[in-house]
């Protein structure tokens, strides 16, 4: 996204580890002049409005808003996934995303997203709490999608954008052995 900051993607993970990844990650693939434009932030996605509001990021101004939702790649929830656990005792402790933080989130992405562009929400179901956070955001963009449909406010009958929803879910379109894999939930602003 560009705004009067002239930063371009604004990251956001609750775990110093993630964050440190992605600076590793994005230093030896980016030169500095590009990583000049990326600020990350050791902060829940559910702060995305604020801090998009505090570096001066203008409504309408963003093209994506991409969400990886699950947890950290190589961390216990990951090994738990993996091989058959994943029970509330077992992710105890754990990091990982939920759906109440994840749906304020994409609330909060609503103004900020110009016309054309995209949500887009990642969902691992493979982990305790996984499957209810995508129905969950599956649900929701579903709403948000019927409730704007064709819709006016104001006295001067200003246009109201409206969004469609489109989920790609591997297992029910036969590319997936198991019903687990990650599925896709993109909210597009029209």
């Amino acid at each position: 996204l560009e705004g009067e900051t002239g930063i371009a993607v604004y990251g956001f993970d609750v775990q110093r580890q993630a964050i440190d990844q992605a600076r590793e990650y994005l230093a030896a693939h980016l030169t500095p002049q590009e990583t000049s434009r990326i600020q990350l932030h050791e902060k829940s996605h559910a702060e995305l409005g604020s801090t998009l509001r505090e570096n001066g990021v203008a409504p309408g101004s963003v093209g994506n808003v991409v969400f990886n939702l699950g947890y950290l790649p190589g961390s216990t929830c990951e090994r738990v996934a993996r091989h058959g656990g994943g029970g509330p005792a077992e992710a105890e402790g754990l990091i990982i995303t939920r759906a109440e933080s994840t749906l304020a989130a994409v609330e909060q992405s609503l103004p900020f997203l110009r016309r054309g562009g995209l949500i887009s929400l990642l969902c691992y179901v493979g982990h305790d709490g996984g499957m209810e956070e995508y129905l969950s955001v599956k649900r929701r963009c579903a709403e948000i999608a019927l409730q704007r449909r064709g819709r006016s406010d104001g006295e001067a009958g200003e246009d109201v954008p409206s969004f469609e929803t489109h989920v790609y879910d591997p297992h029910k379109e036969g590319k997936s052995h198991t019903e687990l894999c990650p599925k896709i939930v993109i909210l597009h602003k029209l």
